[in-house]
């Protein structure tokens, strides 16, 4: 099967086949996590020097960089500079899963790579061997660009006692063959 005629469909199918990530609204809250620290001690046990976080203040400044000492009472981290937060002044201190791009460009290989084999098996005559690369890298680039889509998770380690959760709202795209619209999820 020549690849003119296989490569505009399978792309069709990795780019309309793959799911669609929800988007957390810009300044919604993360999910506090039901064992998150509630004194800079117990913050202690959870971090180590050099990891990174991102530290939200009484303003609601969110500041990111790399942790170089935590004590019971301040919070010091490397910032384009050292910057040291006292305990009282600190509302959040969270950290945030990497993307995985790896993952999708695995997965859209995958994908591309199988659609492939499925179209050469339907004629295998045609077929000179290199499809399955071709699409597979055509699949993994796809994948990437999923992956990047995909907004990275926040985990709260630390909320400051006393401090309130504002809530959040969640929108996402709804697309499926006889359906288009939109899902909204409010936390409160």
């Amino acid at each position: 099967m020549p690849l003119r005629r296989i490569a505009p469909l399978s792309v069709a199918i990795m780019l309309f086949g793959t799911p669609i990530a929800s988007a957390q609204s810009p300044g919604a809250a993360p999910p506090l996590a039901a064992d998150s620290a509630r004194s800079f001690d117990e913050l202690r046990m959870r971090l180590k020097p050099g990891d990174t976080v991102w530290v939200v203040d009484a303003q609601g400044h969110e500041v990111k960089g790399k942790l170089h000492e935590l004590s019971s009472t301040s919070l010091t981290m490397d910032s384009w500079g050292r910057k040291t937060f006292q305990a009282e002044a600190v509302r959040l201190v969270k950290q945030k899963k990497a993307h995985p791009f790896g993952r999708g460009a695995l997965i859209g290989f995958g994908a591309g790579a199988l659609i492939a084999l499925a179209l050469i098996a339907q004629e295998p005559d045609e077929a000179s061997g290199v499809e399955p690369l071709i699409l597979g890298g055509i699949g993994a680039g796809v994948g990437i660009g999923v992956a990047a889509l995909i907004p990275r998770k926040e985990f709260v380690l630390y909320r400051a006692p006393g401090s309130s959760n504002p809530g959040s709202v969640s929108v996402a795209p709804v697309v499926a063959p006889r359906a288009r619209g939109i899902a909204l999820r409010f936390v409160f």
